[in-house]
């Protein structure tokens, strides 16, 4: 019914589901993304505030408390989406025994080639027009991953301290003395190719690295954006942020940050290595 536009009729179905197990979080996300089409995001935050209470580190949670505060005009959401603090970019470090940057990534680039036998995009994915790879891609003990994730490592170290703290704040208040890749992958994009809007509801931190990128010079076509969200909200919505992608450089972000790209138009591939990072506390730390 909500594909077909249908959204009083869908109204009833969710709140009947919601009444009979009142602790389903996707039940209550799918209530709350309903009132902001509807465009009654005014209800919404008593059912915000009991999908956190059940799942206080559910990002797609946060990404719509952040939509419903900035489709309210609230100051809040300048505060969780300070994307001057949070939204950064490096440039990977050239890895040991490499001549350049620019020769590692090819040598990497034409390796992931190699992983993405799949024909078809992934069905419950964001790709369109693409392939993503299988399993952990930073768990391969393949030397050019390696050698890529221990640049990337030199990369998270420096943003995760030049993040300031805030026990208040739901991203900063995770910082810890330690950090895991808990999702990695690569994804290869072909023209026509992007990502749709999405978060990532189980990150922490999300990082996109640039392996092989086409001239995008021209055009915002394969840029990454951010702000616009899944709800096709017309004139409501926003993109905040673009950035110009470049083979070698990777993209820091909260996870709860919407995010997705303009469609390629090159006829050269686009291919990336996203991944989640979570908070790690060692024993005896706070």
């Amino acid at each position: 019914m909500v594909r077909k536009g249908e959204l009083d009729k869908a109204l009833p179905l969710f709140n009947f589901a919601i009444e009979r197990d009142p602790a389903n979080v996707r039940f209550i996300l799918d209530r709350i993304s309903l009132d902001i089409k509807m465009g009654s995001q005014g209800r919404s935050q008593e059912l915000i505030n009991r999908a956190l209470a059940l799942q206080p580190y559910n990002q797609e949670t946060w990404a719509y408390q952040g939509l419903v505060w900035r489709l309210n005009g609230d100051a809040k959401y300048d505060w969780l989406y300070d994307y001057d603090v949070f939204l950064r970019s490096y440039t990977l470090p050239v890895p040991q025994g490499f001549s350049s940057l620019s020769s590692f990534m090819q040598e990497l680039s034409q390796y992931l080639s190699s992983l993405h036998i799949l024909t078809k995009q992934p069905l419950d994915q964001s790709v369109v027009q693409g392939t993503q790879t299988m399993g952990v891609l930073l768990e391969d003990p393949n030397p050019l991953v390696q050698a890529f994730k221990g640049s990337l490592m030199e990369c998270v170290d420096g943003y995760l301290e030049e993040l300031p703290n805030n026990e208040e704040h739901p991203f900063l208040s995770r910082l810890a003395d330690g950090y895991a890749f808990s999702g990695s992958w690569s994804v290869k994009l072909k023209k026509s190719g992007h990502h749709s809007n999405h978060v990532h509801p189980f990150g922490w931190l999300s990082c996109c690295s640039y392996i092989s990128i086409p001239d995008m010079s021209q055009s915002q076509a394969g840029w990454i954006k951010f702000g616009e969200t899944s709800l096709s909200l017309g004139s409501r919505e926003s993109v905040a942020k673009t950035i110009q992608p470049k083979a070698g450089e990777c993209v820091f972000f909260p996870s709860y940050f919407w995010h997705g790209t303009y469609p390629l138009e090159s006829e050269d591939y686009r291919m990336t290595i996203p991944c989640d990072i979570d908070p790690i506390r060692s024993m005896g730390s706070r």
